[in-house]
C-alpha cells in the first residue's frame, strides 16, 4: 500500500510539473503604419509606438513595464543606446542605434510574462536603397526571433524585403517571452502583443506539495496507540494516582 501511493504521488508530480509541448507559431506579414487599413495591419493587442517620447532621446529600459513589458535593449556588441529618430513610418517616432552604428542592432524585448502573439514593424533599407547609396551590401540578414522562459527558441523568420514591413508570430499556447529582433540597418516601431500572462514561481512548489499529499497518510504512529486514546490515559494519571494514595494511606491507618 505504502509503495503504491509513493509511485502515485510521485507521477503525479511529475505530470504536473512537465512544461507543455511546444506550440508551433504561424508567422504573418503585415502592412506598418500608413500603408494598411489599420495602423499597423494587424492591430491585435497591446500597442507600443514609442511615440510617448521625444524625438531624439534615449529609450529607458524599463519604459513600459506598466504595459506589460519589463525592458527593451540593443544587446548587440557595438553597444549602443536606443533612440527615437523621426520617422514616416508609424509617425513621428521609431527605434534604432541611428547613422553613427549604421542602424545595427539587436533588439531584446522582454515581457513581463508569456504571450501568444507578437508582432513588430520594421523600417529597413531596400535593395534599391542601397544600389542608389554608398551604403554598400548589407552584411547579414534581419530576423525575428521568440524565445519561451528560459530562451530556448521557438520560432524565428527572416524579415521579408522591403523598406516597410509588419511582422510577427502568433502561437497556439501563451508561452512567449522574448522577442529578438536582429538588425543590419533598420528601426523598429509599433510593438504589438497579446496581454502578458505571469505565472508566478512559487505556484510550481505549491502543486507538487499538493501531488505528495497522499503521503501523509503514511506517517508512522507513535507507541501508545490513538492519539485520542492517549489523551485520555494522560488525563487519567491524576486519579489513578489519588486512588493508590488513599489506598496507601487506609493500610497504613489499618
Amino acid at each position: 500500500m505504502r509503495t503504491s501511493l509513493i509511485v502515485f504521488a510521485v507521477l503525479t508530480a511529475a505530470i504536473w510539473m512537465t512544461p507543455p509541448l511546444p506550440a508551433e507559431a504561424l508567422p504573418f506579414v503585415g502592412a506598418p503604419c500608413p500603408l494598411g487599413p489599420s495602423c499597423p495591419t494587424p492591430l491585435f493587442g497591446t500597442l507600443i509606438n514609442f511615440d510617448d517620447l521625444p524625438t531624439g532621446v534615449v529609450v529607458p529600459m524599463a519604459n513600459y513595464l506598466g504595459l506589460g513589458v519589463t525592458s527593451i535593449t540593443n544587446i548587440h556588441a557595438n553597444g549602443a543606446p536606443l533612440l527615437t529618430f523621426p520617422s514616416t513610418q508609424s509617425a513621428p517616432n521609431y527605434v534604432g542605434t541611428g547613422p553613427v552604428f549604421e542602424w545595427d542592432a539587436t533588439i531584446l524585448v522582454e515581457f513581463a510574462g508569456t504571450t501568444s502573439m507578437v508582432g513588430i514593424g520594421v523600417a529597413r533599407v531596400s535593395e534599391e536603397d542601397i544600389a542608389d547609396s554608398l551604403i554598400g551590401p548589407l552584411q547579414g540578414v534581419e530576423v525575428l526571433t521568440i524565445f519561451d522562459a528560459s530562451m530556448t527558441v521557438l520560432e524565428t523568420a527572416d524579415i521579408v524585403p522591403g523598406s516597410s514591413v509588419y511582422q510577427g508570430f502568433a502561437r497556439a499556447s501563451a508561452d512567449i517571452k522574448f522577442l529578438r529582433i536582429d538588425c543590419d540597418f533598420c528601426a523598429v516601431d509599433d510593438l504589438q502583443f497579446l496581454p502578458v500572462k505571469v505565472v508566478s514561481e512559487p505556484s510550481t512548489l505549491l502543486l507538487l506539495g499538493t501531488a505528495l499529499m497522499p503521503l501523509s497518510v503514511l506517517r508512522k504512529r507513535r507507541p501508545g496507540g490513538r492519539p485520542h486514546a492517549r489523551a485520555q490515559a494522560v488525563s487519567d494519571r491524576p486519579a489513578r494516582a489519588r486512588h493508590r494514595s488513599i489506598r496507601r494511606n487506609d493500610s497504613v491507618g489499618g
